[in-house]
């Protein structure tokens, strides 16, 4: 029986370490069904979320392109699949993005290091910001930790279907 807690202590942070997280938030006052039109933009949203600050991290400004498209594509299919037609023109909605890829190291600072990540986070964040207003009316956070970027690249487009399943936001 001590074996099993022994296990267990030592598997569920592991589990823990690697898991996804993620965030919505809307504006409550908002009549989202108002919005018709959509254009998207790569780059700072417009929230511009600082950096994660931490020490050890390895930013990697320059993501695949692929990887960007594909998520790029994934945000068009998605809000038109509700009702939002994609225009180059004047939109009421511009749809901000930005994806990030660190590779966080195992050991820390001063210390001997093999060169290999404990693990890597993806991290998308989408704007929705109202174009009359010139105001974010819906923000949306993903975060992906896996063992490496391949499998980031693999899973952040569904990740951004899944915050994508949360607009419009539900009425309380």
């Amino acid at each position: 029986m001590r074996g099993i807690w022994i296990i267990l202590l030592l598997i569920f942070p592991a589990a823990m370490a690697l898991s996804d997280t993620h965030r919505v938030l809307a504006d409550g006052q908002v009549d989202f069904s108002a919005f018709k039109t959509f254009v998207v933009r790569q780059g700072y949203p417009t929230s511009r979320q600082p950096g994660s600050g931490n020490q050890g991290t390895k930013r990697t400004p320059d993501v695949d392109p692929k990887l960007t498209q594909a998520v790029r594509d994934v945000l068009r299919s998605a809000l038109s699949s509700k009702g939002i037609k994609e225009t180059l023109d004047t939109a009421d909605l511009i749809v901000n993005f930005r994806i990030e890829v660190d590779a966080h190291p195992k050991e820390f600072p001063g210390q001997f290091s093999t060169g290999h990540p404990a693990f890597v986070a993806g991290i998308v964040v989408i704007d929705l910001t109202n174009a009359a207003t010139d105001t974010v009316v819906w923000h949306g956070q993903y975060i992906d930790d896996e063992e490496t970027s391949a499998k980031i690249e693999k899973h952040l487009p569904e990740n951004v279907k899944k915050l994508l399943s949360e607009y419009p936001p539900k009425k309380k």
